[in-house]
């Protein structure tokens, strides 16, 4: 029994416990900020491609993360919410993040399956988010939490979610290893794929933002946005292209660069 099955009181999937030993294994040179590169740094990534997406359901009373990893996201979370939960499914990310955010009592990590919520309670989220983590989990893993945010947010509430496209260019990839040019991208998740899951799950899917995250010329990543909403279930979702992608994160980095914070004074 692994410890975040013993803590969890639940069984790991293989996609899970490869998860949970490559990040055990990583190295974490720069805390996770080696993964904000293209933004120049993760306050770039944070102002310049998160916030202006989840800004309308922040701030918020009670805020869940999936996959905090070394806290990178985290950090700029836990200014928005009265009570932050932060799941993953590498304990060696849990111990870290409490020792990371110790002292801030808005902060509670805990470890998951990587697909269930036991820790936290039905009808007391009103925003969650996941950044760069479930692009790496099968469908059937993501439409398991589907499951689990319908319990848990509140009516009204609303989830953010980065996931995989990568099914749609499968034909395109036969024979080529996975992190060639996927970055560990799942085959099995497109963004209709999510969405019927999502709907199937009892969530209103608000918006799917399509892109190519790492500009692989592979439309590999998806930004779908659902919402606990029982009275307007037949309103159309919002697709779009981000054709800008590129350019929005150029932006981010150059404004890095050119804006930064003064030194403080002696």
């Amino acid at each position: 029994m692994t410890v975040a099955e013993a803590q969890t009181g639940l069984p790991s999937t293989p996609c899970t416990i490869g998860s949970r030993n490559f990040w055990t294994a990583y190295g974490w040179e720069e805390g996770g900020d080696e993964w904000s590169g293209p933004w120049g740094s993760s306050a770039g990534m944070w102002w310049g491609s998160i916030w202006p997406r989840i800004r309308t359901a922040l701030p918020a009373a009670r805020v869940l993360e999936i996959g905090c990893g070394f806290g990178r996201v985290t950090d700029f979370l836990r200014g928005c919410a009265r009570e932050l939960i932060t799941v993953d499914v590498t304990p060696r990310c849990v111990e870290h993040c409490r020792r990371r955010f110790d002292g801030d009592a808005r902060v509670r990590c805990e470890v998951t399956d990587g697909r269930s919520l036991p820790m936290v309670d039905t009808g007391s989220i009103d925003f969650a988010m996941s950044w760069e983590v479930l692009v790496h989990v099968e469908r059937e893993t993501l439409a398991a939490y589907f499951g689990e945010l319908a319990r848990v947010l509140r009516a009204g509430g609303r989830g953010f979610i980065h996931h995989s496209n990568l099914g749609v260019h499968e034909r395109e990839l036969a024979g080529i290893e996975p992190d060639e040019r996927t970055g560990g991208r799942r085959l099995s998740q497109t963004a209709e794929a999510c969405a019927e899951d999502a709907r199937s799950a009892g969530l209103r899917v608000v918006s799917q933002e399509i892109l190519s995250f790492n500009e692989s010329g592979l439309w590999s990543d998806v930004f779908t946005v659902v919402e606990r909403d029982d009275l307007n279930t037949r309103v159309p979702t919002r697709v779009e292209y981000a054709y800008d992608w590129g350019v929005e994160r150029a932006l981010a980095r150059r404004h890095g660069r050119m804006y930064r914070a003064l030194p403080e004074s002696a």
